[in-house]
């Protein structure tokens, strides 16, 4: 999910910081390389849950929200690249990365804030993933192998994650994501394609305008995370230097509306299908059958391939949390404490009652944090220190206020279902 294109250079490489991968003293990309990379980065966390948002809006309202959320996404990418440039003029060497924004913006001790938001947002995204493997493998693994033996080979592909993420390097799983993305896309065809054999008609609970409940209130935090890549963004930035903000809010630009038109179909088609009954996974809604056998399969491989990406993330930020520096931990440590992180989240995966609940939680409260507030607060006190415009630093407290808003609301409607059922 975090991986970037590169070239590599004959200096020693050295680790990301925030995403746990190597990098070359000098990276590179292309326009077209980067754009493909924030493509998939974004598309996976929210082609499954897209649907079931739109459903709990209806169709008009889930639209205009869903473009609602692309465009504070963009409008808080451009503050991030701006606040990177504002972070060279106030001294700061090297400030491709959130913790830098932060420390630049804020002094020293917003940096373990900035790493705690990123700890426990990647965390949500680990416990999201197990569900999805639980609910992608124990099907086929059962159908397979029998119920007994499928399930032992559902707790073998826990042990299966730990040691990848154990892997001193997680580079080589990045070229996984090629396979990731085009099972992402036989997804969509495959649920487009199920609407067409139900003769493209319209289910019943199908609107145009859902009632305004806690229900159709907490998937708020969906539609921000189904827009959300942006703690690696100074790190894409920095990858096509030199550059300047408009350069690339115009490939940014492109690649949400790719990711909006990639998005409509399957929500459509997906809705229209299943109306009121459709699942917050939305595969959960289809049966056992060839083709989406396969489907589950692929998908589960690509999420477990996947996870210790997102987990070195996790690793990285507790890590720099308790010694400062993640660059350079003892292997032994970094073992520890993906034992820890891959334990904690997996368990905790296993007591959610659906993924839907860990995308509106983890969206609503961490996505909002470092998507929208984070983002609006830095790019406000550094404008406000370096060069000061009244007009952009009102812009940045108003994206401000819409991400509390949204942490709020999002939150507390989902709490509001949990203690309600």
């Amino acid at each position: 999910f975090f991986a970037k294109s590169h070239t590599s250079m004959a200096a020693t490489p050295k680790r990301d910081e925030e995403t746990g991968l190597l990098k070359s003293t000098a990276p590179t990309s292309t326009p077209l390389g980067t754009g493909f990379n924030i493509f998939k980065n974004i598309v996976g966390s929210g082609i499954l849950g897209i649907p079931f948002a739109i459903g709990e809006l209806g169709v008009v309202v889930g639209f205009l929200f869903m473009a609602y959320s692309a465009c504070v996404s963009c409008l808080a990418l451009w503050l991030i690249m701006q606040s990177v440039d504002m972070g060279k003029k106030v001294g700061i060497e090297d400030p491709y990365s959130y913790k830098a924004i932060g420390v630049a913006a804020f002094g020293e001790r917003a940096g373990s804030i900035v790493d705690m938001i990123i700890m426990f947002y990647t965390a949500g995204c680990q416990v999201g993933y197990g569900v999805l493997v639980k609910d992608f493998l124990e099907g086929p693994l059962q159908q397979l192998f029998g119920a007994e033996l499928g399930q032992v080979l559902l707790m073998c592909c826990a042990l299966v994650i730990f040691l990848l993420c154990c892997l001193p390097s997680m580079d080589a799983l990045k070229y996984t994501s090629l396979l990731g993305n085009l099972v992402l896309l036989y997804t969509v065809l495959l649920v487009i394609y199920e609407w067409y054999l139900h003769g493209l008609g319209v289910a019943d609970g199908v609107v145009a305008v859902q009632a305004i409940t806690p229900k159709s209130l907490r998937v708020v935090g969906i539609f921000t995370g189904a827009f959300n890549f942006h703690y690696n963004m100074p790190v894409y930035y920095k990858g096509l230097q030199p550059t300047t903000p408009s350069s690339m809010i115009q490939i940014i630009f492109k690649v949400l509306t790719m990711v909006v038109l990639f998005y409509v179909p399957i929500a459509v088609s997906g809705y229209l299908t299943f109306g009121g009954g459709i699942e917050s996974n939305i595969l959960k809604n289809f049966g056992t059958d060839t083709r989406f056998f396969i489907c589950r399969l692929g998908l589960g491989f690509m999420i477990i391939c996947s996870y210790p990406i997102v987990s070195s993330s996790t690793r990285a930020a507790l890590g720099r949390m308790l010694w400062g520096d993640a660059t350079d931990l003892p292997y032994s440590y970094q073992v520890c404490l993906s034992a820890v992180i891959v334990t904690v989240c997996l368990g905790v995966s296993t007591v959610v009652p659906n993924f839907g609940v860990v995308l509106a939680y983890n969206g609503a409260v961490f996505g909002t944090a470092q998507q929208l507030i984070f983002p609006a607060a830095a790019f406000y006190v550094l404008c406000k220190r370096v060069q000061p415009d009244p007009t952009m630093q009102n812009v940045a407290l108003v994206l401000c206020a819409l991400g509390f808003i949204c942490l709020c609301v999002g939150a507390g409607a989902q709490t509001y279902l949990l203690m309600n059922p």
